[in-house]
């Protein structure tokens, strides 16, 4: 429970006001462990993935949300109820994952952080097709 709370921790310092100019310097970054250990405890943690529906279908992170760059918008009721936001793409060299977090951020949204290394870190199953967790 006490790294839950400095992950949590980790993820406010990382929030910013509507408007503001965001940059990687922004990101909070977190690991496939930490992404495990976030997704084991009590507590909503909102998994985003920005990939395109082709590769969101052939497999995502079990109860992710597809929601790609141009879907995102502000008070989005997939995100209503999130404490924490963590958004992925394909791997480390995506900059899908980065442009997805710091756009939510800039939209309001506080507590995201950044999945480096996506799917291709992921060590976990992963659901195949669209489990209507995702946008239309």
């Amino acid at each position: 429970m006490r790294t839950l709370t400095l992950l949590l921790a980790l993820l406010s310092l990382a929030a910013c006001n509507p408007g503001r100019h965001t940059s990687d310097r922004d990101l909070v970054i977190l690991d496939a462990s930490e992404i495990a250990f976030l997704l084991d405890e009590p507590g909503r943690v909102v998994l985003v993935d920005v990939r395109p529906r082709e590769q969101y279908e052939a497999g995502h992170l079990p109860g992710a949300v597809h929601m790609p760059l141009p879907a995102m918008i502000a008070e989005d009721e997939q995100l209503a109820e999130a404490r924490a936001i963590v958004v992925y793409g394909q791997g480390d060299g995506s900059r899908l994952a980065a442009a997805g977090a710091k756009k939510l951020m800039r939209l309001g949204y506080e507590d995201v952080a950044e999945f480096r290394g996506g799917v291709e870190a992921w060590d976990g199953p992963l659901v195949v097709g669209d489990d209507g967790s995702g946008q239309p």
